[in-house]
């Protein structure tokens, strides 16, 4: 009885393609008949190798975007127009940023846990910058400055804009908004 011929390398690359490593079993059969015919094994190789590394590069590029795509999704997340950093807009107002004097009447009267600013601003929270905080106060001195309005103001800590619901109540104006930004507002 003669040898059995090899399998066509096309059945190997199809079968490694799909099923990984069990191509190595026709690749394996292939070439072992291959060499009992003494016909050359190099195709019955290639026809494993490639598909297999075609397949594990597949399997790298998707992990690689999954890991990618995980990191800009955490890159939307909203974000607090607090923290510290960045250079406010110019605006037509001039806030003074050097802290007062503790004896200074503009030292006191904040409520708890405000960050003074200027001698006319506050950040009600650690949320909220002081160059977020002036730039409310600009855009509420810019306002009609009712008794209750919204704002508009720019973070140059996050370079996005939010919108803040401002009230005057017993000697300044609270602003509340954005992600839980608070700013005081002397009057």
């Amino acid at each position: 009885m003669p040898p059995a011929e090899p399998l066509h390398p096309a059945v190997t690359a199809i079968i490694t393609f799909f099923f990984g490593l069990f191509g190595l079993i026709p690749c394996l059969i292939s070439t072992s008949r291959a060499k009992r015919l003494s016909l050359p094994t190099r195709p019955h190789w290639l026809a494993f190798w490639i598909p297999e590394l075609v397949r594990v590069s597949i399997y790298v590029i998707v992990a690689i975007g999954m890991i990618a795509g995980v990191g800009i999704l955490a890159g939307l997340a909203p974000r607090s127009p607090g923290g510290s950093g960045g250079v406010a807009p110019s605006s037509s107002y001039s806030y003074s940023t050097t802290a007062p004097s503790a004896t200074s009447s503009s030292a006191l009267g904040w409520p708890a846990g405000a960050v003074e600013c200027s001698s006319s601003v506050a950040a009600g929270n650690d949320r909220t910058s002081c160059e977020f905080a002036l730039n409310v106060a600009d855009a509420w001195q810019r306002s009609d400055r009712a008794s209750t309005q919204t704002v508009e103001a720019y973070s140059p800590v996050t370079n996005e804009k939010y919108t803040m619901g401002c009230a005057t109540v017993a000697g300044y104006t609270t602003c509340s908004g954005g992600n839980g930004a608070v700013v005081y507002i002397r009057s």
